[in-house]
């Protein structure tokens, strides 16, 4: 999870600090992944997402990419929203969600500003690990910083726009 959208309400975070998480299997989640990528183009499938393919064309699954950088709008319990300076996060109970909704209102469990430097990071994340590709131009029209990328082989510590 990202530092910012850990809700003190997730389940997985109050195991986390209870310490009664259980070890997470990355040598298995690893295999998936390859697996997925050996085998998906192969029938026709390209990637669209951090962990979604599809054979339909332009079709992208927004929730991954939406809620790192925004709009998203989030409905329904546990849900994310991200309006592109502020990330919200619904409650995880259901029966509060269904009770609050019902008297018109909106259950936020929490909500964290998100500084410019982490939304840069964000940008880069999607538009390399889901978009397969970046943008130097569109960085710069969105951050109003020049896009510099250095190389550790030349010498230099990599760097984008930070």
């Amino acid at each position: 999870m990202l530092p910012n959208s850990s809700s003190s309400l997730a389940p997985a975070y109050i195991l986390l600090r209870r310490g009664t998480l259980p070890p997470q299997p990355i040598k298995l989640f690893k295999e998936m992944v390859y697996a997925c990528e050996d085998l998906l183009p192969q029938k026709g499938f390209k990637p669209v997402e951090i962990y979604g393919y599809s054979r339909r064309e332009e079709w992208k699954y927004a929730t991954v990419n939406y809620e790192m950088e925004g709009p998203l709008i989030a409905f329904g319990s546990g849900a994310t929203g991200f309006t592109g300076e502020y990330e919200c996060h619904n409650t995880y109970s259901v029966q509060h969600y269904i009770e609050f909704v019902e008297k018109g209102l909106i259950l936020i469990a929490g909500a964290c500003r998100v500084a410019p430097k982490e939304r840069m990071i964000r940008f880069v994340i999607t538009r390399l690990f889901i978009c397969r590709s970046m943008s130097c131009t569109e960085f710069e029209k969105e951050f109003g910083r020049a896009c510099v990328v250095g190389s550790a082989a030349q010498g230099s510590t990599p760097s984008l726009g930070c």
